[in-house]
């Protein structure tokens, strides 16, 4: 049976397509068939090691009820540097930020407690702690 690294599974998406949208499950998401959660910095890594640049359009969609939280918190948009992306280039970014949409995170605290969540950057995870 082939195992599809992950590397190799983006490295399958920029060599099939120019333009990718991407969403994936952040550290802690769960969910079902969620294998690995990375925060948003892990995968843009690997397209940007690849020659594509991010345009964040979440604050666009952030809102909009008619779309499932999950997508408006992970969803971004990779194109090839060079690719003409009119109507996205005001949405380009060095690196997307780690959103936690409030529907998501209201749905997963604890309730009667607080929540802290730290970022180990050296690990590229998120770790909570109980209050």
């Amino acid at each position: 049976m082939y195992t599809l690294t992950f590397p190799a599974m983006v490295g399958s998406l920029t060599a099939s397509a120019p333009l990718v949208l991407f969403a994936s499950a952040v550290p802690g998401f769960g969910g079902v068939h969620h294998i690995n959660e990375q925060p948003p910095a892990y995968w843009h890594e690997m397209f940007t090691e690849r020659g594509y640049h991010c345009y964040d359009f979440r604050t666009e969609i952030w809102n909009d009820e008619a779309i499932e939280p999950w997508y408006r918190m992970g969803a971004l948009v990779y194109a090839r540097a060079g690719l003409p992306v009119a109507g996205l280039e005001k949405y380009r970014v060095a690196e997307p930020l780690h959103l936690i949409h409030p529907d998501i995170f209201q749905a997963c605290a604890p309730i009667g407690q607080n929540l802290i969540l730290h970022d180990d950057r050296t690990k590229r995870r998120w770790y909570p702690e109980m209050m």
